[in-house]
């Protein structure tokens, strides 16, 4: 009896190094992860889920060169408003820790009977990669918007 309980959780620690080292060596590309934390992001704000959103986003994001960035204002926003927001060019220049795209944006929305729809014609979106984990202990790296700068200085309206 003894000699099953020693092998059964020997087998169960080969199977968890096993998934730790598989789960290291799938990892997706950097590119792939930016893109996927944008696509997440954005698929969140149509469904008016803050926290999709807010996952993807630095808690010291500057919008504009503005550092003070109220995160609880963009959660009431997204959840109010539902922004549809629509990336036109998906090419990602990665450097190093950092990474932008930069493209036209459109944005729609409706919020209190008024409607928008807007193209921004040149939007830097700035990633920062971050540590982080996977199932509380596979170490990924995790990529998160640090800055958003739209030429002529479009402001959200929340």
């Amino acid at each position: 009896m003894r000699k099953a309980v020693w092998w059964g959780g020997g087998a169960l620690v080969l199977a968890l190094i096993g998934m730790f080292v598989a789960s290291l060596l799938n990892q997706p590309s950097d590119k792939q992860l930016i893109l996927q934390a944008l696509d997440e992001s954005i698929a969140a704000s149509r469904a008016g889920r803050p926290g999709g959103v807010l996952e993807y986003l630095s808690r010291n994001l500057t919008w504009n060169g503005d550092e003070g960035v109220n995160r609880m204002e963009i959660a009431d926003y997204i959840k109010r408003a539902k922004p549809e927001v629509t990336v036109m060019h998906r090419e990602v220049v990665i450097e190093g820790d950092t990474a932008t795209i930069t493209t036209p944006v459109n944005v729609k929305l409706s919020m209190l009977g008024q409607s928008m729809d807007e193209t921004l014609d040149r939007v830097t979106i700035t990633f920062a990669a971050e540590s982080g984990t996977k199932n509380l202990i596979i170490p990924v790296r995790k990529w998160r918007i640090i800055k958003v700068d739209v030429e002529g200085g479009f402001t959200p309206p929340y």
